[in-house]
């Protein structure tokens, strides 16, 4: 669903107080005025500032101003470096932008939503909501002959690229995808390299891949795991019953105010970041506070940049907010 949103140049402050567990960092999240992008996809460093993915095109921010890039790309989904400029993924297909103009790249992609990039040997993996693709600078074909339902990460291992998927986990060496036999995952989010092998989060939970087969954790009760931080004490990890601490041998809940289920976590002053069914979070290590702000709803991605971090947000329920735009943790 398009939002529509008109913003005048300037910055709004709302909601800014102390932070309750340092009376001497102030914790606020501001929102940024500007230029209608809509809702803000993702983020991408670029010459001349930050690129903004969103509902209506792709835009440059330079610290100051938002300003439109482009024009005829329909919604910008992510933005990846790739031979012959940055591939840009949207509503319309696949553009190329070379810094001065986005141009369509010949693709067998319609109808596809891309979810994840890989840098690969000749171009970039593609993966999408049904299928495997590369993409080699000039055109988009399909990799024959694979049966993931859809591909949502990638990782590096021994022997072949190790596909996140949502039929499970499978590995492509090049020519050729299979899926790793006896493979109880129900469909792989995110990996995360460990001792032994990857870890691996999924649906059912989190599971250690050591090269032949795959093992789900003891006494696992993450419901879900959708990725993964390093933080002192052990591994940090993002699911659907809240968030969790992994030291190798075994997975305890962090004890907290209730964020819901936890999508990600990101370094921040302070403290880390949380990103949450019920906003932004921060976590210093002993205690999980919310961060007071505008209510934002779901946060899905935060970016680093000067003087704070960028959060996208989607719409929420209280009606007084606006219903998309960017915001500025701190």
């Amino acid at each position: 669903m398009r939002y529509a949103v008109t913003f005048t140049i300037g910055l709004l402050l709302l909601a800014c107080r102390p932070f309750q567990a340092r009376a001497d960092e102030p914790t606020c999240v501001v929102r940024v005025q500007s230029e209608p992008t809509g809702r803000v996809e993702s983020f991408h460093d670029a010459p001349g500032g930050l690129l903004l993915a969103a509902d209506y095109g792709p835009f440059l921010y330079d610290g100051a101003r938002v300003v439109p890039l482009a024009v005829g790309t329909g919604r910008v989904e992510s933005v990846h470096d790739a031979p012959g400029g940055l591939l840009l993924v949207t509503d319309e297909g696949l553009f190329r932008y070379d810094g001065k103009r986005a141009v369509p790249v010949e693709s067998e992609l319609p109808g596809h939503f891309v979810r994840s990039v890989h840098d690969a040997p000749g171009g970039l993996l593609l993966g999408t909501d049904e299928s495997l693709f590369r993409y080699d600078g000039a055109r988009v074909v399909q990799v024959a002959g694979y049966p993931t339902g859809g591909v949502w990460s990638f990782h590096d291992a021994p022997g072949g690229l190790l596909l996140g998927a949502k039929k499970g986990l499978f590995r492509y060496d090049g020519a050729r995808v299979v899926q790793v036999a006896g493979d109880p995952t129900g469909g792989v989010w995110g990996f995360h390299d460990a001792p032994g092998g990857p870890l691996v989060g999924a649906n059912r939970g989190l599971f250690r891949y050591d090269g032949a087969r795959v093992v789900q954790v003891a006494g696992d009760p993450t419901g879900s795991v959708w990725s993964f931080h390093d933080a002192p004490g052990g591994l940090l990890l993002s699911a659907r019953n809240g968030l969790f601490r992994y030291d190798g041998a075994r997975i305890v809940h962090v004890e907290s105010e209730p964020t819901g289920r936890v999508w990600s976590v990101h370094e921040a002053p302070g403290g880390l970041l949380l990103e949450t069914d019920e906003g932004l979070f921060r976590y210093d290590g002993a205690r999980i506070v919310h961060v007071e702000s505008e209510p934002t709803g779901r946060v899905w991605s935060v970016h680093d940049a000067p003087g704070g971090h960028w959060a996208r947000r989607t719409a929420c329920s209280v009606t007084t907010a606006p219903a998309s735009s960017m915001w500025r943790a701190h």
